[in-house]
């Protein structure tokens, strides 16, 4: 009875729950890769911003668009084509597929690998911008 509400609580099907525990530690996808992709974005509009105005205003730039194109609110599939081709360049939209792969279906590295790479690569650019404007090529270009 206690395992049926804590199911209920939590809000996943019963059979997926306790499915992750049972995998070893190296079969189960990691969130410190989200949580670097989530950091390398915030750095990235602190460094660019002038003042925290600027930086609230490129964050509600990039994530309202994320939101509204990365199949979050809406059905992605159901988006005409030209949205589902703008959708894809948001991390967000590879990021709902991999939650829902692990989430809901209990899948595996292999499983979500191909939408994990998107993930990478948005990192390592953010990643890019960061190190030029702080190696001092970028920051004589930008000025506080």
């Amino acid at each position: 009875q206690r395992d049926r509400v804590r199911r209920l609580q939590v809000g996943m099907p019963q059979d997926r729950l306790g499915k992750e525990e049972s995998k070893p530690p190296e079969r189960r996808p990691d969130r410190r890769h989200v949580d670097l992709i989530v950091a390398a974005v915030g750095f990235t509009f602190s460094t660019l911003a002038r003042n925290q105005l600027q930086a609230m205003q490129m964050a509600f730039f990039f994530f309202l668009p994320s939101i509204l194109l990365s199949g979050f609110m809406f059905p992605f599939r159901g988006m005409p084509h030209w949205a589902q081709l703008i959708g894809e360049i948001f991390p967000l939209t590879h990021f709902l597929r991999v939650v829902r792969g692990v989430m809901l279906k209990g899948s595996e590295w292999s499983e979500i690998a191909p939408e994990v790479w998107p993930l990478l690569v948005f990192m390592v650019v953010a990643m890019m911008v960061l190190h030029y404007v702080f190696s001092g090529m970028g920051a004589m270009n930008i000025s506080h």
